[in-house]
């Protein structure tokens, strides 16, 4: 017996534009802060996976919330594996654990040297940190309100249920 599921709104509209908006922002932050991105094929393939990702998350209406811990979740995932399938990652992260073991004390060292990126954990990381973080928020609220306006833009083009009144 078969059932009949409702597609989702505009699917794959929604899909394409959440996993754009979090390849671009993970890509942007990577290389910003210092990360090289990997090879064309890796990150076709990552972006494969981004997409599938997107795909099965925009089944579901995405509020602000949802949206912003997707792109938020996205940006730590890729740029892991941005990291790790990268060309250059060990030699980076060789370079930056001595670099930040050299400037930071304690436990905190190994956490800024496994980032893999050659820019300090001062002032100028926090506030890179904090750019990164506004920029997610910005673009969550952007994808936040044009999946609520391809919603209400989907029931009203939705024929209604009942007979017209005369």
């Amino acid at each position: 017996m078969r059932t009949n599921h409702a597609r989702p709104p505009f699917h794959f509209l929604r899909a394409a534009s959440l996993s754009t908006g979090i390849l671009t922002l993970a890509a942007g932050a990577h290389v910003a802060g210092g990360g090289d991105l990997p090879a064309p094929g890796i990150l076709l393939a990552v972006l494969a996976l981004t997409v599938l990702a997107a795909a099965t998350a925009t089944r579901l209406r995405l509020n602000f919330p949802a949206t912003l811990s997707l792109l938020g979740a996205g940006q730590f995932i890729l740029h892991e594996a941005f990291t790790v399938f990268s060309s250059s990652g060990t030699a980076v992260e060789t370079a930056a654990s001595g670099l930040h073991n050299t400037h930071l004390a304690g436990a905190a060292a190994p956490v800024f040297a496994a980032t893999g990126h050659a820019h300090g954990p001062g002032s100028a990381g926090i506030l890179m940190l904090l750019t990164h973080a506004l920029a997610t928020g910005a673009c969550a609220l952007l994808l936040a309100r044009g999946e609520a306006a391809l919603w209400a833009l989907a029931a009203w083009l939705r024929p209604s249920s009942g007979s017209p009144k005369q």
